[in-house]
């Protein structure tokens, strides 16, 4: 509530503590603050719907990530996180994914006198589902090493058609990668998941090697499937090997000289 006292003169003074100061234009001035909203700010993967430990977070006032503005800082857990906000313009910034996952794109969002909240996209500003702010991790690659050698060999054997699936069946649909063996083992950066590694050519005099189903951590490291089990992979290698292929050979017996 605002005192104040109107003079003989028409002026107007405003109370401030015991004394009365002189209100502009004979105006009693009333100003209202921002209520502060509720807004919810969820770290997931992506596609994922569980929360993401891990993740150093920030929101600053406005739309860059001036320290000055910096409203809270934060480590995901998880549960999501909820900061009170006056309507404004904010940005919702990664300074650290967890490992295993990229850093994501920062989200500027407005926050409305209503409660609701929209994201930016481009120019324009569109609805957020229940007030949430939901940012996204995407996997990191993981470098792969994929070895082909003959069994019990140790140097890589040319000339096998080799390839990976995501997931535990060859689908062609979920091709990721095909190449031939050569002198050197082939690398690939892979996200984190279960693969399959087939052979379908080997190489002259040996047999085709079953395939693995094999699966990339977080942290890199590979687990190859063993029954129903996954056991680790060292130096985050499928390792498949090739069996010579039997040979037919024919024996003759005959007398000295004789063809019979």
């Amino acid at each position: 509530s605002i005192t104040f006292r109107v003079n003989l003169d028409g002026s107007v003074d405003i109370k401030e503590g015991e004394n009365f100061v002189l209100a502009a234009n004979a105006t009693v001035r009333m100003e209202d603050a921002f209520v502060p909203q509720g807004v919810t700010f969820s770290k997931t993967e992506v596609n994922g719907t569980a929360e993401l430990p891990g993740a150093t977070l920030q929101v600053f006032k406005g739309e860059t990530a001036d320290t000055a503005n910096l409203i809270e800082e934060w480590v995901s857990t998880d549960t999501a996180k909820i900061i009170e906000l006056t309507p404004g313009i904010y940005t919702m910034v990664e300074t650290t994914a967890p490992q295993g996952y990229l850093v994501a794109e920062s989200i500027t969002f407005r926050v409305n006198l209503d409660g609701s909240v929209e994201i930016k996209d481009g120019e324009n500003f569109v609805p957020a589902a229940n007030a949430t702010v939901r940012m996204e991790d995407a996997f990191a690659p993981q470098g792969v090493t994929f070895s082909k050698t003959e069994v019990n060999g140790t140097a890589e054997l040319p000339g096998a058609t080799l390839q990976v699936f995501r997931g535990e069946t060859a689908d062609a649909a979920n091709l990721v990668e095909e190449w031939v063996s050569t002198d050197t083992a082939k690398v690939i950066e892979l996200i984190p998941g279960i693969y399959t590694m087939v052979e379908t050519t080997a190489p002259q005099g040996y047999l085709v090697a079953e395939s693995i189903t094999f699966r990339v951590n977080l942290d890199g490291s590979v687990e190859i499937k063993q029954g129903e089990d996954f056991v680790p992979a060292a130096n985050a290698t499928v390792r498949m090997e090739d069996a010579f292929a039997p040979q037919g050979v024919t024996f003759s017996k005959t007398e000295v000289n004789g063809t019979a």
